[in-house]
């Protein structure tokens, strides 16, 4: 759902913070902002104009973000009304309370525009608030941790998580509650899943945070990402998924099996180009990855192999070259002569398994134009006779006095050895041409003609 961009939304945080938030929603299109430097001139503007978003700085004097916040939640009138608590403060357990006395979201300073625009278009998108039973559990069950009532807490949020197995912030609260009771399997189950949670309702500036208290008791702990990927795939929701993948990416860079993940995402989702794109970037890392290879094949009809980016495709131009480079040859004796109906025989220059270039004696040729050709062989009379008959080619590159041409790719392959039996032999006569001369005694054919 689109937000409404004449939508007042009021900015609470000092004057630093309101030019920098006022700046990033005008640039977003955002027509009217609010601004107020503390709780009370908010609470006073919040009754006097129509706000539709809070963006507000958990850290102020005297009233928090969160009072204000709780303030909010409590009216009637306001209990609706988006509110997103910043902060530059990177604590996992403010963002904790932040979630648990009902903020909307959770955005980490300084924030991006992109980041921005995500967490206002998910604000602005209806939900039901947070049932009212479910803060009474959240808010009882921090009341118990500081009161060192670990079992009762225990209780209380595994309340709140059977009524809503989705509620991160109940599971982030039994991981502090296990912490405190020093049970590391448990805290590390829970903070897991507590990451894991918030990527999957999509806070992800929440679930990275939480990430970073996870590695560091836990280093070996899995990438929750994955996790919260592989639920929106069992859900249907190929684009979340995708989106889930994406950030597991950034924390685990070189697993090719996320890729692979993103890439089923992708294309359950429809977005064939960049599922393309990612299982392409796959197998040029691992040329031999089987799920890759059929991602592939499904969306090109082809074999991995068959790509010139493929391992194969990357041999076989490599034998092409090699092949290209060894039948080259120059012709230092114009013996061979390119055959053109119509038009006066003209000698070859230089010929490879591809291409031949010849002289064209003032005879005029336009670039990319196709022709037919024979190969004549002039004898010691100087007598032509034909090496070989309709040879298909199209211009490649013209001058007044060349041109080189690139012979038909069926007919360089059905002809290949007829080809190089021709060049070999020219290589042969050249060869002995230069031995003639009496200053070179022996040589390598292949070497003079690299």
């Amino acid at each position: 759902m689109a937000p409404d961009l004449s939508a007042p939304i009021l900015v609470v945080d000092d004057k630093a913070g309101q030019v920098a938030a006022a700046a990033a929603l005008k640039a977003k299109g955002f027509t009217t902002v609010l601004v107020a430097d503390n709780a009370p001139a908010a609470w006073k503007l919040l009754h006097q104009v129509p706000v539709k978003l809070v963006l507000c700085e958990l850290v102020m004097p005297q009233i928090t973000g969160i009072h204000l916040l709780r303030k909010i939640r409590a009216e009637n009138a306001l209990a609706s009304l988006p509110v997103i608590i910043m902060s530059a403060v990177k604590d996992p357990r403010l963002i904790s309370a932040a979630v648990s006395s009902g903020a909307t979201d959770f955005l980490i300073k300084p924030f991006d525009p992109d980041t921005l625009e995500r967490k206002l278009a998910s604000a602005f998108t209806p939900r039901a608030p947070m049932p009212a039973g479910q803060k009474k559990l959240l808010d009882a069950g921090e009341k118990l941790i500081e009161q060192y009532r670990y079992d009762d807490a225990v209780k209380i949020y595994s309340k709140a998580l059977k009524d809503d197995p989705l509620l991160a912030a109940a599971y982030h609260g039994l991981a502090r509650v296990f912490k405190l009771k020093n049970d590391k399997a448990k805290h590390k189950a829970f903070l897991e899943r507590a990451v894991q949670v918030y990527a999957q309702t999509d806070k992800f500036d929440e679930a990275e945070e939480l990430l970073k208290e996870l590695r560091k008791h836990h280093p070996d702990a899995g990438n929750p990402f994955k996790a919260a990927g592989d639920a929106h795939m069992a859900a249907g929701k190929h684009e979340e998924a995708a989106k889930a993948f994406l950030k597991a990416l950034e924390i685990s860079p070189d697993d090719l099996n996320l890729d692979v993940l993103l890439a089923r995402a992708y294309h359950a989702a429809g977005q064939e180009e960049k599922c393309l794109g990612t299982v392409m970037r796959v197998l040029k890392k691992k040329d031999a990855m089987p799920e890759a290879r059929e991602i592939y094949a499904s969306l090109t009809g082809e074999d991995w192999d068959a790509n010139p980016s493929s391992a194969a495709g990357k041999k076989r131009q490599a034998d092409e070259e090699e092949y290209e480079k060894k039948g080259t040859v120059k012709f230092w004796t114009p013996d061979l002569l390119v055959s053109v109906r119509g038009r006066q025989n003209m000698p070859i220059v230089a010929m490879s398994p591809s291409t031949v270039t010849f002289s064209t004696l003032n005879q005029e040729f336009a670039a990319d134009e196709k022709f037919h050709f024979d190969i004549v062989r002039l004898d010691e009379g100087g007598m032509p006779h034909k090496e070989l008959e309709d040879i298909k080619a199209k211009v490649e590159k013209t001058s007044a006095q060349a041109v080189k041409a690139i012979f038909d790719p069926k007919v360089k392959e059905a002809r290949k050895e007829e080809i190089m039996a021709i060049i070999l032999a020219a290589q042969v006569r050249v060869k002995e041409e230069i031995k003639k001369m009496g200053n070179v005694k022996d040589f390598e054919v292949d070497m003079l003609f690299m």
